[in-house]
């Protein structure tokens, strides 16, 4: 839990991640299983460009719509 915290991985995303590690395994992999912190760091990376993408284009969608300079 603190490196969902430390990486901001929300609490709903956790199951996901579990369920990507547990069909990751293979056959002869026995023990316990634990989500590699580099792992983490790869998600929360993606999930961040994710987020920065989705943001430019909203700026992008408010700037080209018309009055969106508040010219009104």
């Amino acid at each position: 839990m603190a490196l969902a915290r430390k990486y901001e991985i929300p609490l709903q995303e956790l199951p996901l991640l579990c369920v990507r590690l547990l069909q990751s395994w293979t056959v002869d992999a026995a023990g316990t299983a634990v989500f590699p912190e580099t792992e983490m760091i790869e998600y929360a990376n993606r999930r961040r460009e994710a987020k920065d993408l989705a943001e430019r284009k909203r700026h992008m969608y408010q700037a080209a719509k018309p009055g969106a300079g508040g010219d009104a």
